[in-house]
Protein backbone atom coordinates (compact mmCIF):
# COMPACT_ATOMS: atom_id res chain seq x y z
CA UNK A 1 0.00 0.00 0.00
CA UNK A 2 1.13 3.44 -0.96
CA UNK A 3 2.48 5.65 2.06
CA UNK A 4 -0.06 8.28 1.02
CA UNK A 5 -2.83 5.65 1.06
CA UNK A 6 -1.21 4.20 4.81
CA UNK A 7 -1.56 7.64 5.95
CA UNK A 8 -5.50 8.75 4.53
CA UNK A 9 -6.13 5.02 6.26
CA UNK A 10 -5.01 5.78 9.48
CA UNK A 11 -6.49 9.37 9.65
CA UNK A 12 -10.13 8.08 8.48
CA UNK A 13 -9.48 5.45 11.72
CA UNK A 14 -8.39 8.02 13.97
CA UNK A 15 -11.23 10.76 12.61
CA UNK A 16 -14.26 7.39 13.17
CA UNK A 17 -12.37 6.99 16.75
CA UNK A 18 -12.48 10.39 17.97
CA UNK A 19 -16.04 10.83 16.61
CA UNK A 20 -17.57 7.44 18.13
CA UNK A 21 -16.04 8.04 21.97
CA UNK A 22 -17.23 11.84 21.76
CA UNK A 23 -20.66 10.74 21.37
CA UNK A 24 -20.30 8.46 24.79
CA UNK A 25 -18.81 10.82 26.14
CA UNK A 26 -21.11 13.60 25.63
CA UNK A 27 -24.18 11.44 26.39
CA UNK A 28 -26.53 12.97 28.75
CA UNK A 29 -25.91 10.93 32.31
CA UNK A 30 -29.16 12.12 33.05
CA UNK A 31 -30.78 10.25 30.08
CA UNK A 32 -29.69 6.96 32.26
CA UNK A 33 -31.29 7.67 35.51
CA UNK A 34 -34.32 5.25 36.16
CA UNK A 35 -37.70 6.18 34.98
CA UNK A 36 -39.97 6.64 38.24
CA UNK A 37 -43.84 5.32 37.21
CA UNK A 38 -46.32 8.13 37.56
CA UNK A 39 -49.91 8.11 37.67
CA UNK A 40 -52.60 9.58 35.30
CA UNK A 41 -55.06 7.96 32.53
CA UNK A 42 -54.08 5.80 29.41
CA UNK A 43 -56.76 6.81 27.76
CA UNK A 44 -56.55 9.07 24.71
CA UNK A 45 -54.35 10.22 22.07
CA UNK A 46 -50.78 9.18 21.74
CA UNK A 47 -47.36 9.76 19.38
CA UNK A 48 -43.93 9.25 18.93
CA UNK A 49 -41.58 9.56 15.35
CA UNK A 50 -43.95 8.25 12.59
CA UNK A 51 -46.38 6.47 14.59
CA UNK A 52 -49.42 7.24 16.68
CA UNK A 53 -51.73 5.32 19.37
CA UNK A 54 -55.25 5.70 20.50
CA UNK A 55 -56.06 4.41 23.66
CA UNK A 56 -59.98 3.90 24.13
CA UNK A 57 -61.92 3.00 27.16
CA UNK A 58 -63.47 0.35 26.49
CA UNK A 59 -60.26 -1.69 26.36
CA UNK A 60 -59.67 -1.58 22.69
CA UNK A 61 -57.98 1.06 20.49
CA UNK A 62 -55.74 1.35 17.16
CA UNK A 63 -51.80 1.74 16.35
CA UNK A 64 -50.06 3.23 13.57
CA UNK A 65 -46.52 2.00 13.44
CA UNK A 66 -44.21 3.17 10.74
CA UNK A 67 -40.53 2.11 9.96
CA UNK A 68 -40.02 5.54 7.63
CA UNK A 69 -41.99 7.97 6.16
CA UNK A 70 -43.06 5.21 3.59
CA UNK A 71 -43.20 2.29 5.29
CA UNK A 72 -45.73 0.85 8.28
CA UNK A 73 -48.64 -0.72 9.58
CA UNK A 74 -51.99 -0.04 11.26
CA UNK A 75 -53.65 -2.42 13.64
CA UNK A 76 -56.68 -2.51 16.11
CA UNK A 77 -55.68 -3.04 20.18
CA UNK A 78 -56.61 -4.70 22.88
CA UNK A 79 -55.50 -3.93 26.06
CA UNK A 80 -55.83 -4.66 30.05
CA UNK A 81 -55.28 -3.53 33.59
CA UNK A 82 -51.76 -4.61 34.25
CA UNK A 83 -50.69 -6.29 37.63
CA UNK A 84 -49.26 -3.18 38.74
CA UNK A 85 -50.24 0.59 37.46
CA UNK A 86 -49.80 -0.19 33.88
CA UNK A 87 -51.35 -1.98 30.92
CA UNK A 88 -50.72 -5.10 28.52
CA UNK A 89 -51.66 -3.91 25.11
CA UNK A 90 -51.77 -6.66 22.30
CA UNK A 91 -52.16 -5.90 18.11
CA UNK A 92 -55.39 -7.78 17.58
CA UNK A 93 -56.00 -7.36 13.55
CA UNK A 94 -53.81 -5.44 10.91
CA UNK A 95 -56.10 -3.07 8.98
CA UNK A 96 -53.62 -1.42 6.89
CA UNK A 97 -50.92 -1.73 5.60
CA UNK A 98 -47.95 0.63 3.00
CA UNK A 99 -44.80 0.27 1.65
CA UNK A 100 -43.12 -2.80 2.69
CA UNK A 101 -44.87 -2.29 6.50
CA UNK A 102 -42.88 -3.47 8.72
CA UNK A 103 -41.36 -6.54 7.11
CA UNK A 104 -42.93 -8.91 9.21
CA UNK A 105 -41.80 -8.03 12.67
CA UNK A 106 -45.43 -7.20 14.00
CA UNK A 107 -48.30 -10.28 14.28
CA UNK A 108 -51.38 -10.71 16.33
CA UNK A 109 -49.03 -11.98 18.86
CA UNK A 110 -47.18 -8.77 19.67
CA UNK A 111 -47.27 -7.25 22.97
CA UNK A 112 -45.89 -5.07 25.48
CA UNK A 113 -46.24 -3.79 28.77
CA UNK A 114 -47.22 -0.24 29.09
CA UNK A 115 -46.78 2.20 31.81
CA UNK A 116 -47.35 6.22 32.92
CA UNK A 117 -43.37 6.86 33.86
CA UNK A 118 -41.69 10.87 34.67
CA UNK A 119 -38.85 10.83 31.66
CA UNK A 120 -35.57 12.20 31.97
CA UNK A 121 -36.55 15.36 30.79
CA UNK A 122 -39.28 16.06 33.34
CA UNK A 123 -42.45 14.77 31.83
CA UNK A 124 -45.36 12.11 32.05
CA UNK A 125 -45.01 9.68 29.23
CA UNK A 126 -46.28 6.50 27.93
CA UNK A 127 -43.50 3.81 27.80
CA UNK A 128 -44.26 0.44 25.89
CA UNK A 129 -41.46 -2.35 26.70
CA UNK A 130 -40.84 -6.06 26.14
CA UNK A 131 -41.35 -6.60 30.00
CA UNK A 132 -41.54 -5.05 33.25
CA UNK A 133 -37.72 -4.71 34.10
CA UNK A 134 -37.47 -2.33 30.47
CA UNK A 135 -40.50 -0.31 31.55
CA UNK A 136 -37.85 2.26 34.01
CA UNK A 137 -35.05 2.15 31.13
CA UNK A 138 -35.25 5.30 29.10
CA UNK A 139 -33.35 3.74 26.69
CA UNK A 140 -35.22 0.48 26.09
CA UNK A 141 -38.33 0.32 24.39
CA UNK A 142 -40.43 3.01 22.86
CA UNK A 143 -41.88 6.41 24.56
CA UNK A 144 -45.16 7.80 23.61
CA UNK A 145 -46.10 11.63 24.16
CA UNK A 146 -49.67 12.80 24.73
CA UNK A 147 -51.82 14.31 26.65
CA UNK A 148 -48.79 15.12 29.51
CA UNK A 149 -46.76 17.42 26.83
CA UNK A 150 -44.12 16.81 24.50
CA UNK A 151 -40.23 15.26 25.28
CA UNK A 152 -37.58 14.71 23.45
CA UNK A 153 -37.45 10.85 24.38
CA UNK A 154 -40.54 10.64 22.05
CA UNK A 155 -38.84 11.17 19.07
CA UNK A 156 -38.83 13.94 15.96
Amino acid sequence: MPKAARSIAALAATAVALIAHAGVANADPADNTPMQAARGDYVGKWQRHESMMTIAPDGTGTILLGSSARDGEKWTIRWTQGDGLGLAIRLDQRIGAWGDGMEGTLNQQTAWKAELVVSPDGVTVLHLADNDAELSDANAGDIWCGKYGSSRFCGA
